[in-house]
């Protein structure tokens, strides 16, 4: 439906003057954009078209806010020129010349425009000055600010298996549990499922380097006060403190009560969380980001099921200390979602394979610099192919659309957003 869906329908405009279309017939006119979008974009006309000069204006204007290489490739795909015309040179043709600058394929060079250009319609529909987040903290400050007091008032929360929610514990195990949260006793409705270790596989490393980056880490306070606590085991008094959430809400319970927390301290859900947080029924199966208006699924098809995500804001028990969520669609994802926070950059910058600022974890979002959260998708895997118990590895890339069925760690991730 017209109008449904603002970010979609400028994409698709773009993409098709991106390709020539709408001006073969109407030489210095284009009327791709839909004309509902008009007044967001600041158009304000009569006309039955939008003018291609008016258009040229409104990108560039765009192009301005955008990092400098996806500034580059958008004015590459849309052969912007101060003239006002657009090149008749095939697309293919100038996707070629990109990605021999690049030195990419074809096809990673369409993707990367693609991205491009969705960065972009979000850029020209967004307000004029980003939005403030009263409880994200921007990753620059991490990991110091969550040890600057020491380990002992940090808390690294991992989710539990079901043969450990036993006895007083088995309340974990119920898809509805009632917690009181900042005074209110709430009802919090989950998905379950029996747990699994695979979530705890890079917990060790985000440990590690705490107790690395903590002041005088040779003299560690050896406090009683565990820096990995279990969810069934966290107490009142823990939850003064740095918190570090590890998982989804169907293993760890304390994703759905902090979320919960967030909400109410803050009056509004973080920037990015499940869809299903909205609603008060707590799933891993779809990752929502309201900066880039993106959605990534646990459906197989949908390239999204190794995705997770991390943030980093004021825990809302005590706004003084910081809360960081690494959560994810799978295992793979949270996994991911534990890697990057421990390498900091992505493969594809520490490869060299781009430039991209956002590429890091200190920058924060990729659609907005000012926000604490991040998308991560697992992109390299150790698996070990033999049934045998003891048995060589390799590293592998993560497919994007199926499930890694061999016994794995992920190695290394990238940042979607």
């Amino acid at each position: 439906m017209p109008g449904s869906d603002p970010q979609g329908d400028l994409v698709a405009a773009l993409q098709r003057a991106r390709r020539g279309l709408g001006v073969q017939n109407r030489p210095g006119r284009l009327d791709t954009i839909p004309s509902y979008l008009w007044p967001r974009l600041g158009v304000t006309t009569d006309d039955r078209s939008l003018g291609l000069g008016q258009l040229l204006s409104i990108v560039k204007g765009g192009c301005a806010r955008l990092p400098m290489s996806t500034r580059q490739l958008v004015e590459d795909a849309l052969n912007l020129e101060d003239t006002g015309r657009l090149h008749t040179l095939k697309w293919e043709r100038r996707l070629e010349r990109i990605a021999n600058k690049a030195k990419m394929s074809i096809a990673t060079a369409r993707r990367r425009v693609d991205d491009a250009i969705r960065d972009l319609a979000h850029v020209l529909l967004s307000e004029r000055t980003l939005p403030d987040d009263p409880f994200t903290i921007s990753f620059g400050e991490f990991p110091e600010r969550v040890v600057a007091d020491g380990l002992a008032r940090v808390h690294v929360v991992v989710g539990t298996t079901q043969r450990e929610r036993l006895d007083d514990g088995d309340v974990f195990d119920a898809p509805e549990l009632s917690a009181t949260i900042l005074g209110e006793r709430v009802d919090v409705r989950r998905q379950t499922v029996p747990g699994t270790v695979r979530d705890l596989v890079r917990v060790t490393d985000v440990c590690a380097m705490f107790a690395e980056t903590a002041p005088d880490a040779r003299g560690i306070d050896r406090s009683p006060r565990e820096l990995c606590v279990a969810d069934i085991a966290l107490d009142e008094q823990m939850l003064q403190h740095h918190l570090v959430i590890v998982g989804g809400a169907d293993t760890n319970a304390f994703v759905a009560i902090t979320m919960i927390a967030i909400a109410k301290r803050f009056g509004a859900l973080p920037a990015i969380h499940y869809s299903g947080d909205r609603t008060g029924y707590f799933t891993c199966d779809e990752i929502e980001s309201t900066l880039s208006g993106a959605r990534y699924l646990r459906l197989e098809e949908s390239g999204g099921m190794h995705c997770g995500f991390a943030l980093f804001g004021r825990n809302p028990w005590n706004p003084a200390q910081t809360v960081t969520i690494a959560s994810g669609i799978r295992a793979t994802g949270t996994q991911a979602a534990l890697v990057a926070l421990v390498l900091r950059s992505d493969e594809l910058l520490r490869t060299g394979g781009v430039s991209e600022h956002w590429r890091q974890l200190s920058a924060n979002n990729r659609f907005n610099p000012g926000i604490g959260a991040k998308i991560v998708r697992a992109s390299r895997a150790r698996v070990i192919r033999s049934t045998e118990p003891i048995a060589p590895s390799e590293i592998i890339a993560v497919p994007a659309q199926r499930r890694i069925p061999q016994r794995h760690a992920i190695t290394d991730f990238i940042f979607e957003e």
